[in-house]
C-alpha cells in the first residue's frame, strides 16, 4: 500500500510538471508580476477641480506606491505632457524621478507630445530626456512589456505602420517562447472595433493598422488612453480576436462620444450638438492595477481623485481559448439588463416657464443585471406637444456614472416651447449595452406669454464666493468687472456671450466698486459649476 502512494505521488508531481497550459506562479499566492498603468496626465495644463496636472501625477505614483510599496513597472500610456515641450518633458522625469518607487518606468508618446516637435525630433527629444526609446521591448520577470509611440500631433492619426514590422517580430518571439502567457502591448490611441470608443466607431481612431498584428495573438492585452473615458463604464474592458483596455485619464474624464449627448451642462460641444467632456471633468483622475499570477490577470481600477477603487476587478486567463473569454460582447450584451427606475420614481417640475421647464428625476438602476457596477449610462429626453403628439424636444443626459458615489438624480432644462401649451416629458433610461428601461412621464402646462424667464435666481454673498474659490480680499474701489476679469481672465462681456447666459450684480452698475456684502445672482448653468474659475479652466 505504501509503495502504491508513492507511485501516485510521483504521477501526479509528473503531470504537475508536464501541464504547459499555464505558468506554474498561476498556481502561488504572490503575483509573478505587478504593475501600474495610467495615460494621459498633460503636464503643463491648467488646473481643474482645483488640482494641477503636476499634483496629480504626483497623487498617482503615491497611491501605486501605497498599494504596491515596489512595483516591477508603472506604465503611462502616452500624451504625459500637454504640449511636448521641453520643459514639459523635464517636468514629468522630475516628478516621476523624485515620487515614482517601481522598480521600471516606461512611457511612450502620444499625439500631444509630438505638438512641439514631432516625428524623429520628438524621438530625440525623448531619448535626451529620458534615455531609452519611446518604443521597445522590456522583459520583466519573464513577461514581455511593449511600448509602441506615434510620431504624430494631428488627434486621430499616427504612425504606427511605421512599427509594424518590428512588433510583428516581438509578438512572434514571445509567442515561441510561451504561446499563453500574456503579452502586454501599451499603445496611445485604442483601436476600432475594441474598447469603448473604438467598439462602436466607423472609423478608425488612429491605430486601425496594427489590429491585424495583434489578432494572431489572443493573449495579447493591450493597454491605451488618448480618450480620456471613464473606466467606470464597464465597456472599458474588451476581449474578441485579443484583450483591449482603456486606462482613463489622470489629468479628466470624458464620456462615450459614440453615443450623441446633448450639449448643456458638457462643454466641448461640436455644431451636431455632441460633446465629450461634462462640466465637472476635473473629478476624475483614474489608474490601473494589474497583478498577474502565471496566465491569470486581475486588472483593479483606482481613482485618485475620489480617493477610491472600484469594487469589481476585471480578471481573466490568456491560456483560455478566445470563445472561453469572459468579456465578449455577445456574452456581455445577453448578460446585461436595461436599467430601471425603482417604483414610485417621478419626474419633478422645479420652474415652469413660458418658454420651457427645468425639470429633476432620479437615477435608474439595473437590478437584474449580470454585468457588475452596471447602471444607467445615459437618458433619453422626448418632449411632445399635446394631444397632437408633435416633437417639440429632445435630449440626451449623461448618468454622471464617473462620480463616487454616483449623483442620486439628473437635471436639466428646456427653453424650446410654447406659452399656454399643453406637453408631455418622457425620460427613458439607457443601459451601457444599449438596453431601455421603462420611461418616467409627466404632463404639463407652460406658463400664460409674458411670463417669461421665471427661473430663480441663486443668491450668494459675495465674500461667500470668493472664500469658496479662494480669492484674496479685493482691494477698495474693486469695480464689477474687474471682479470677473480676476476671476475667470476675461472682462465681464466675453462671459456673457460665451454662455449665452448673464452673470449681473444686484444694485450695481459694472464700473461701480462693490463690498462683501453685495449679492451676485447666477444663473442656473453658471452656478451648477464648482467655481467659476474652474469654469473659465475649460475654454
Amino acid at each position: 500500500m505504501k509503495r502504491l502512494f508513492y507511485v501516485l505521488l510521483a504521477c501526479l508531481a509528473l503531470f504537475a510538471a508536464c501541464d504547459s497550459s499555464s505558468d506554474s506562479s498561476s498556481r502561488s499566492s504572490t503575483p509573478s508580476v505587478i504593475f501600474g498603468v495610467m495615460s494621459d496626465t498633460h503636464i503643463g495644463a491648467s488646473a481643474l477641480a482645483s488640482s494641477t496636472p503636476e499634483a496629480r501625477l504626483q497623487k498617482a505614483y503615491q497611491k501605486f506606491a501605497s498599494i504596491h510599496s515596489s512595483m516591477d513597472a508603472i506604465i503611462t500610456v502616452g500624451d504625459f505632457t500637454e504640449g511636448g515641450t521641453l520643459a514639459q518633458f523635464n517636468a514629468y522625469k522630475a516628478i516621476m524621478d523624485e515620487h515614482s518607487k517601481a522598480k521600471n518606468n516606461l512611457l511612450l508618446l502620444g499625439n500631444h507630445d509630438n505638438m512641439n516637435v514631432n516625428g524623429q525630433s520628438a524621438i530625440d527629444r525623448f531619448v535626451d530626456v529620458f534615455g531609452c526609446q519611446p518604443t521597445k521591448e522590456t522583459v520583466i520577470n519573464g513577461y514581455h512589456f511593449i511600448t509602441v509611440s506615434t510620431g504624430d500631433s494631428v488627434y486621430n492619426t499616427t504612425s504606427y505602420h511605421l512599427h509594424k514590422t518590428w512588433l510583428e517580430e516581438r509578438l512572434a518571439a514571445a509567442n515561441a517562447k510561451n504561446p499563453h502567457k500574456p503579452i502586454f502591448v501599451f499603445i496611445h490611441h485604442t483601436m476600432a472595433g475594441t474598447d469603448l470608443i473604438g467598439s462602436h466607431q466607423a472609423e478608425a481612431v488612429g491605430a486601425g493598422d496594427l489590429y491585424d498584428v495583434f489578432k494572431q495573438y489572443p493573449q495579447v492585452v493591450t493597454f491605451s488612453g488618448h480618450s480620456h473615458v471613464s473606466f467606470s463604464d464597464p465597456r472599458n474592458i474588451w476581449q474578441g480576436d485579443y484583450t483591449a483596455l482603456n486606462c482613463g485619464s489622470v489629468y479628466y474624464t470624458a464620456l462615450d462620444t459614440t453615443h450623441h449627448l446633448t450639449a448643456g451642462g458638457i462643454d466641448n460641444a461640436a455644431d451636431a450638438g455632441e460633446a465629450f467632456a461634462p462640466f465637472n471633468r476635473g473629478e476624475s483622475s483614474t489608474a490601473l492595477i494589474v497583478e498577474v499570477k502565471g496566465t491569470k490577470v486581475t486588472v483593479r481600477r483606482i481613482d485618485n481623485y475620489w480617493n477610491i477603487e472600484i469594487p469589481t476587478k476585471f480578471v481573466f486567463d490568456t491560456s483560455k481559448p478566445k470563445s472561453k473569454f469572459p468579456y465578449l460582447e455577445s456574452k456581455r450584451i445577453e448578460a446585461s439588463a436595461p436599467p430601471q427606475f425603482a417604483a414610485g420614481s417621478a419626474i419633478t417640475l422645479d420652474k415652469i416657464m413660458d418658454n420651457g421647464i427645468e425639470y429633476t428625476f432620479p437615477q435608474a438602476m439595473t437590478n437584474n443585471s449580470r454585468i457588475p457596477d452596471e447602471g444607467a449610462f445615459a437618458y433619453e429626453v422626448s418632449i411632445k406637444e399635446q394631444p397632437s403628439g408633435a416633437a417639440a424636444d429632445t435630449a440626451r443626459l449623461q448618468a454622471l456614472y464617473f462620480m463616487f458615489p454616483r449623483p442620486t438624480s439628473v437635471s436639466y432644462d428646456t427653453k424650446k416651447l410654447q406659452p399656454d401649451t399643453s406637453y408631455e416629458i418622457s425620460v427613458t433610461p439607457v443601459g451601457y449595452f444599449g438596453k431601455k428601461g421603462s420611461a418616467l412621464t409627466l404632463s404639463f402646462k407652460t406658463a400664460e406669454e409674458g411670463a417669461g424667464d421665471t427661473r430663480d435666481v441663486h443668491p450668494i454673498p459675495i465674500a461667500a464666493l470668493l472664500a469658496g474659490v479662494g480669492v484674496p480680499a479685493l482691494p477698495p474701489g474693486t469695480t464689477m468687472d474687474a471682479f470677473v476679469t480676476m476671476i475667470t481672465g476675461y472682462p465681464l462681456f466675453m462671459v456673457n456671450g460665451l454662455f449665452g447666459e448673464t452673470i449681473f450684480f444686484k444694485d450695481n452698475a459694472l464700473d461701480e466698486p462693490f463690498e462683501g456684502t453685495d449679492v451676485i445672482d447666477i444663473t442656473t448653468i453658471i452656478y451648477s459649476i464648482i467655481s467659476l474659475q474652474e469654469l473659465m479652466s475649460y475654454l
